[in-house]
């Protein structure tokens, strides 16, 4: 099998960057959803509201779920590499 080389503090980088943009996708979907729950209950934005709540909210909400997911199966990786393991038994290993 051949080495694998892994720049630990690179990776764990990213899986930061990532889980951070998680954090603040699922608080914009918070903002968002309050913003168009107002919209709606105005009636003055009523379509725009419910548009996102409608066709955005499952996108922004998925995405986030994306970013916090690769966060930690990044993370899962490093420490797998570094605990020795050679044949894969994790993701992206």
């Amino acid at each position: 099998m051949a080495d694998v080389l892994i720049d630990y503090d690179a990776v764990t980088g990213m899986a930061d960057t990532l889980g951070t943009t998680g954090e603040v996708i699922e608080a914009l979907d918070l903002v968002l959803t309050a913003i168009a729950g107002v919209l709606i209950a105005t009636g003055f934005g009523a379509p725009i509201g419910s548009k996102y709540l409608g066709q955005y909210k499952k996108i922004v909400v998925d995405l986030s779920k994306k970013c916090g997911e690769l966060d930690g199966d990044l993370k899962a990786a490093v420490t797998a590499i570094q605990n020795g393991d050679e044949k894969g038994s994790r993701k992206f290993v």
